[in-house]
């Protein structure tokens, strides 16, 4: 099974990214959604820069939310 993730929008007023991560072959079906906080160095910038900014954090939040998938 292969996935990717997509950064699907980042809230200006709040400052929080929403990330989605999706399998099937055109990468089509949501698994799932988190939403982590954007560093003020991370604002404005391009999507693929944001997603590189908050690799650490977002692995974690990912494999959390997973991990709750998967139980339920």
């Amino acid at each position: 099974m292969s996935f990717s993730l997509k950064l699907e929008s980042v809230n200006r007023r709040t400052d929080r990214a929403v990330f989605r991560l999706m399998d099937g072959p055109l990468g089509n079906r949501r698994v799932v959604s988190v939403e982590i906080p954007v560093p003020a160095e991370a604002r404005g910038r391009p999507d693929r820069e944001i997603i590189e900014m908050l690799e650490p954090e977002l692995e974690h939040t990912l494999r959390q939310a997973l991990n709750r998938v998967l139980r339920d």
